[in-house]
């Protein structure tokens, strides 16, 4: 039988991966009350499933809501792109995302990924 992977684990090390030259990016795993420093990368699992074989789990399958907060759309750009191309490279798919306005009035922009393991 296939184990069960912790997949909050897995994004976690490959956020710590997102640099971007010039910007110190803060990263969370939930959005605290206030951000002590912007930029800032939050995320969450929003789903969680598994394909089942006979008696046994043949994928893990994981839906994460990375954020992007910042207080210019430029640097928002810039984390965009090489959050993507990490995610990307460590074989986790990029659903979509948006521009999100936050009440905050932090400029927000939030992505979808799905992680099969």
């Amino acid at each position: 039988m296939k184990d069960i992977e912790n997949l909050k684990l897995y994004i976690a090390k490959v956020l710590k991966e997102v640099e971007v030259e010039g910007i110190e990016i803060q990263k969370y795993q939930n959005k605290p009350d206030k951000f002590v420093k912007l930029p800032a990368i939050t995320y969450l699992l929003t789903n969680e499933m598994f394909n089942m074989g006979f008696r046994e789990i043949k994928d893990q399958i994981g839906i994460f809501q990375v954020d992007i907060w910042a207080n210019t759309q430029k640097d928002i750009s810039s984390i965009r792109k090489e959050l993507i191309n990490k995610m990307i490279t460590n074989g986790i798919h990029y659903m979509g995302g948006r521009d999100f306005e936050d009440p905050s009035g932090i400029k927000r922009f939030i992505c979808n990924f799905k992680v099969k393991i």
